[in-house]
């Protein structure tokens, strides 16, 4: 994987604004704005502040992890049943 030097965002996804920015904190549940699993919100990524490590079980309960920016994520209801989709 190559070095990055400033954060990647979705294409068509601007910086975020501080009031666009969900304020996450590990343990949060999240999902990405354009749906799928619910994921676990881990540390935030280093260099990378507007940027958290997310965790997630697939459809064969494999463990997944990626860093993804805050600007992607929404803050998911944790009592509500996971989507896949």
């Amino acid at each position: 994987m190559l070095p990055r030097t400033a954060p990647h965002y979705p294409r068509g996804m601007s910086t975020p604004t501080p009031a666009q920015v969900p304020a996450l904190q590990p343990g949060d549940v999240v999902q990405l704005k354009s749906g799928g699993p619910k994921m676990t919100v881990g540390k935030p990524s280093s260099g990378f502040p507007n940027e958290f490590f997310c965790y997630w079980l697939d459809p064969a309960g494999a463990l997944h992890e990626k860093s993804i920016p805050v600007a992607a994520l929404t803050k998911s209801d944790s009592s509500a049943p996971a989507s896949t989709g």
